[in-house]
């Protein structure tokens, strides 16, 4: 069938996620520009074989070798790669040679034995240097980083070669020094790409976003950036806080305000820059090498860079590197008088040229009237003292950043944790699983009352993790039962934010989007192509109009408008429970047979318990961020967001049986609607909450992509975190606690083998570990392992005995809960949620 160009875009895009799923790559990794790879272990021009059948070409890319991964891209500034190749699934890199590829070379996959195994058969890489040593070269570097991958999978499976590294933010409020009403919105950033974005908080002074963030990062990611912007302004940056990762390295929940700054650039600095500095008799020379890794000033993705260096009033600048973002100097010299006063530093400054009338005249080159901050390095003299004259790379730095003087725009409150989670194999989380499982979830129940601050990430994981053993609906039940149990006012049930409430967030999200999907989508993109046209507003202090006769026509248009809106989703919802998903309903069922066997007196609850699951957590937030359920493409402009809030605010009054009062007086024409609807919502609810008695055609779920064993890990590290707080809240005694304790100490001894392997920069830093955690078992004083039936580790100083699970974990037998199939590992995908 014939495409529109956003459906073959939408059709591409799924393609595209189809491909990664399949290849387990990290979306994240075709979206790297080549300026973003950092510390590669080798980069440079080979001229590559390519096309397909007798259509064969050679053409000329960079490539660059970082980590497990070899991209190639059409050159050294280019935004994302032509591709990349995930040297885990290939064996040997070895030296050919041809009548077209005279210094060639081949990587070849694993073809054989993925053909085997019934999986895809991998491509095989020609390529080409231009000299002999260059490509030998080539072949040892390569070859050096599928030994390291081979030695891991050897020991551990295809599945636990990694170290996985993410972030998980939330964005709270927002304070600004000139109180007044902006359009705001923040974007996340790590290094340069970007990983969400907030809604607008339409007209606000002090906005709340109230939005969590997790994603995964690069090994060699430096740092975080929050930057704000102002819609009504033409999305101007009115300020920023840049994170150096190295902060969070405790892997430590951070929560705290942080001062946003002025803006100097509209682009994140990043980068280096090669310095030689030399005392020679009374001078200083400083040598510009080279510089690399800059950030692009230009809508070419390129930069015209030249170095200005100061020491005190003297001061040299370079010559102009021209279209480029990893420029060469070739060691241009700026010599200074030695001033008698060591206090005062070399000072490194790299700026683009905006205009290219220096192409036309060479004095013009070293004038700088119109230039962008590219950033700057400060080199006190003791620190070239101990450079002993080596040539150096030394990282940029943002300016506004480094003055401790610059005054701040405000604040704003963020809480951040880094996550390093070591990914075993699957088979070595079945002793854990077994040990979350037994007991009526004993230890999942325990271990869900003392998590603080991060609730979200512990209920997607654990809901995860179940849905993969096709356990999540009987964990979701055991969790919502403890939660009724613990509940004594029927009016504030389910109303917190808990482990339990989350989990029921993650498990509706996880199930239910295809049936949002089906619901809401066409009316929310009816209502987004109104725009202007069509109003709901109902506050007349919101309306324009002057003329109080005028207003009181427009009001009642707009309510006939709202009115019309909120039937249109609201006659969709009743005739749509039989097309909700059967687990879905299951729990609202277990839910509500729980809520009335414990609050049989009240009558309403039996209700809110179900509208305050399936409305106020799952269907009015999509109508409220419809981007960041899937439902629009972009973010709604404040017309129509207004629009979709007064929607949300009605049909959720509605799910809660209650009118509008003081607050809102002007919503009030809307409760004669509402009360009329009370009757058939209580009837749909009851439908919701009902087990369906013959066959109903519901909407499928989405096929899951999730890796259990990649879910488990963040488990292993939820629970690591928290284990301290369960043994202060149950006693070092308990049965199930100390068992616990038994199995993260062998996932601890396994993860640091890993991880030692894999030398994540962050675990095991020179050596030693920087992070003080179980994961050194082997390297706490004072700490030895007993053979063979008893070793110690220290992580809440958790003892480590044979347990049943423990000796399923050291035989390598399978336990009773391991789960027959084995997933492909998917990294996760970037998202929002609210």
């Amino acid at each position: 069938p014939l495409l529109s160009l956003s459906e073959r875009e939408r059709e591409r895009a799924r393609e595209r996620e189809r491909r990664m799923e399949e290849s387990g790559l990290n979306p994240d990794f075709l979206e790297r520009s080549a300026i973003s790879l950092r510390n590669a272990v080798k980069q440079g021009y080979l001229t590559k074989e390519g096309g397909k059948g007798l259509k064969r070409n050679w053409k000329k890319r960079w490539f660059i070798l970082q980590g497990d991964y070899l991209y190639y891209f059409t050159d050294d500034a280019a935004k994302k790669p032509q591709g990349v190749a995930p040297l885990a699934d290939y064996s040997h890199c070895e030296a050919t040679s041809s009548s077209t590829a005279k210094y060639g070379f081949r990587l070849f996959s694993n073809a054989t034995k993925d053909k085997e195994a019934g999986g895809a058969k991998k491509r095989v890489y020609l390529m080409a240097a231009a000299k002999s040593t260059e490509r030998d070269a080539w072949i040892e570097a390569i070859s050096g980083a599928l030994k390291k991958i081979h030695n891991v999978q050897n020991l551990y499976g295809r599945a636990a070669e990694r170290v996985e590294a993410s972030i998980y933010m939330k964005l709270g409020e927002t304070k600004f020094k000139e109180e007044k009403e902006r359009d705001l919105f923040a974007n996340v950033f790590a290094d340069r790409i970007q990983k969400g974005r907030t809604p607008t908080m339409w007209k606000s002074s002090r906005p709340i976003f109230d939005q969590e963030f997790e994603f995964t990062i690069q090994p060699d990611s430096q740092t975080l950036l929050v930057q704000l912007k102002d819609q009504r302004k033409k999305n101007k940056i009115v300020g920023r806080v840049i994170l150096p990762l190295s902060e969070f390295n405790d892997q430590q929940m951070h929560s705290g305000w942080y001062p946003i700054m002025p803006s100097v650039n509209s682009v994140i600095l990043s980068g280096q820059v090669k310095l030689q500095c030399l005392f020679v008799d009374e001078k200083i020379q400083v040598r510009i090498m080279a510089a690399q890794d800059l950030s692009s000033q230009d809508s070419s993705g390129l930069a015209a860079p030249y170095v200005v260096v100061g020491y005190g009033n003297q001061k040299h600048q370079s010559k102009v590197a021209k279209k480029t973002l990893n420029p060469i100097w070739a060691g241009e010299e700026a010599s200074f008088n030695l001033i008698d006063d060591d206090s005062i530093p070399i000072v490194v400054e790299v700026y683009s040229q905006k205009s290219d009338k220096a192409d036309k005249d060479k004095d013009k080159e070293r004038l700088g009237t119109e230039r962008d901050f590219m950033g700057e390095v400060i080199l006190p003299l003791e620190l070239i003292r101990q450079a002993n004259g080596e040539a150096k790379f030394y990282e940029l730095k943002d300016k506004q950043r480094e003055e401790t003087g610059a005054a701040s725009e405000g604040d704003i409150r963020l809480t951040v944790q880094l996550r390093e989670a070591v990914i075993l194999q699957d088979n070595l989380y079945d002793a854990l699983f077994g040990v979350l499982m037994v007991d009526d979830m004993d230890v999942t129940k325990k271990f869900a009352s003392v998590v603080v601050n991060k609730e979200r990430p512990v209920a997607e994981a654990l809901v995860k993790s179940f849905e993969m053993r096709a356990s999540a609906t009987h964990y979701v039940k055991t969790m919502t039962r403890n939660e009724v149990d613990a509940t004594s006012d029927p009016h504030i049930i389910f109303r917190g934010n808990t482990v339990a409430t989350k989990s029921v967030d993650m498990y509706m999200r996880l199930i239910g989007m295809p049936y949002l999907h089906y619901l809401l989508r066409e009316p929310v993109q009816e209502i987004y192509a109104a725009g202007s046209k069509r109003s709901c507003e109902l506050d007349p202090l919101r309306l324009d109009e002057s003329s109080e006769k005028k207003r009181a026509v427009l009001l009642k248009k707009n309510l006939k408008t709202l009115v019309r809106y909120v039937d249109l989703i609201w006659s969709s919802l009743q005739q749509s429970f039989n097309v909700c998903p059967g687990k879905l309903r299951q729990i609202f069922h277990w839910v509500q047979s729980k809520v009335r066997a414990k609050f049989g007196d009240d009558t309403l609850s039996r209700y809110t318990a179900i509208s305050g699951f399936f409305f106020l957590r799952f269907l009015c937030p999509a109508l409220l961020t419809p981007k960041n359920f899937g439902l629009l493409d972009v973010h709604p402009p404040s017309n129509v967001a207004r629009d979709l809030t007064l929607i949300a605010k009605t049909i959720q009054n509605l799910a809660s049986l209650v009118e509008f009062g003081k607050k809102e007086p002007y919503m009030h024409c809307l409760n004669d609607y509402i009360t009329k609807n009370f009757t058939p919502m209580k009837a749909f609810l009851d439908k919701l909450a009902s087990i369906p008695t013959s066959p109903i055609d519901e909407i499928p779920s989405k096929r899951s992509t999730t890796n259990w064993g990649r879910e488990m890990a963040r488990v292993h590290f939820h629970l690591s975190d928290s284990f301290d707080a369960m043994r202060a809240t149950y006693g070092v005694t308990d049965i199930r606690i100390v068992e616990l304790g038994e199995i993260l100490a062998i996932l601890d001894e396994e993860a640091e083998k890993v991880g030692g392997k894999v030398k994540s920069r962050r675990f095991y830093q020179n050596g030693n570990s920087s992070r003080p955690s179980s994961m050194m078992l082997a390297k706490v004083p004072g700490l030895k392992k007993k053979k063979p039936k008893m070793s110690l580790a220290v992580s809440g100083n958790r003892p480590v005995a044979n347990s049943v699970g423990a000796q399923h974990m050291r035989s390598g037998k399978d336990h009773p809960a391991r789960r027959s199939e084995h997933s492909q590992m998917v990294p996760e995908r970037e998202r929002i949620v609210d």
